[in-house]
């Protein structure tokens, strides 16, 4: 990915970040790294999160997160879905355990948290999604300051991925519902790397099942892609059809993992 091809404003947000977490980081700091839609250029600021990824050598202290949460909270940005992000010690990204531990994690949902001073940041942390998103890095990713990734990322074993994408898709039944076009792109992506071993963004996840689904299931599937694209809203999937999506992607699932 270019980072010529990333929209300015995103652009902005992200060098003013990293500046600024590099300073507060200062010898400890080893790279700040973007993926996601971003990284896999399919960016859509109505639906899509900024996600990346800070690397350090050493733990954080209490005050660091406290000062590192001021950074982000205080950051400018114009994206409805806002920033994404987590820090991680360098010797799991060099050494990939699953779960893996996180020092610092932050997203739009977290912020009320942080302005009301309601994260504990003594607690030892954990994320099953933080391989899927090494993998994203390693193969897709784009370094924004820091060593380079070849430096920082191992190998992530295909046990690691398949059991990060396999945490979230098992979330299919609640994630349809709340969010359609997420659990239904999701779950196609999910089926693409179990299948063919590729590694996909939620829209590519989508364009690909509608090249080796069923044909029943092409239409939510447009639709999905159309939403995600657009902003605009899904229709109401009916139950009948919901219901029946997700028995056949988790038979293809089963199929294949």
């Amino acid at each position: 990915m270019n980072k010529d091809k990333i929209p300015s404003n995103v652009t902005v947000v992200l060098n003013n970040i990293s500046e600024q977490t590099e300073n507060l980081f200062g010898s400890n700091f080893v790279g700040f790294y973007v993926h996601g839609s971003i990284a896999m250029d399919c960016f859509n600021p109505l639906v899509s999160d900024i996600d990346f990824l800070i690397v350090i050598r050493a733990k954080m202290s209490v005050r660091e997160k406290q000062d590192l949460a001021k950074i982000l909270l205080n950051a400018k940005h114009d994206n409805p879905k806002g920033v994404e992000m987590s820090v991680v010690l360098s010797e799991y990204t060099k050494n990939p355990v699953f779960p893996t531990p996180y020092e610092f994690h932050f997203s739009k949902e977290w912020a009320e948290r942080y302005r009301h001073n309601e994260v504990d940041l003594t607690k030892e942390n954990s994320d099953p999604d933080l391989d899927a998103h090494f993998m994203i890095i390693k193969k897709r990713g784009v370094v924004w300051r820091g060593l380079p990734i070849g430096e920082v990322f191992s190998e992530i074993p295909k046990e690691f991925y398949i059991k990060s994408l396999l945490y979230d898709f098992d979330d299919l039944d609640k994630n349809i519902l709340a969010n359609p076009v997420y659990g239904i792109l999701n779950a196609c992506r999910t089926v693409a790397y179990l299948q063919s071993e590729l590694i996909l963004s939620k829209k590519e996840g989508g364009e690909w099942a509608l090249k080796n689904f069923d044909k029943q299931y092409l239409s939510i599937i447009r639709q999905a892609l159309l939403s995600y694209e657009t902003g605009e809203k899904f229709f109401e999937l009916d139950s009948e059809m919901q219901n029946s999506f997700v028995r056949y992607v988790k038979g293809l699932v089963e199929q294949f993992s």
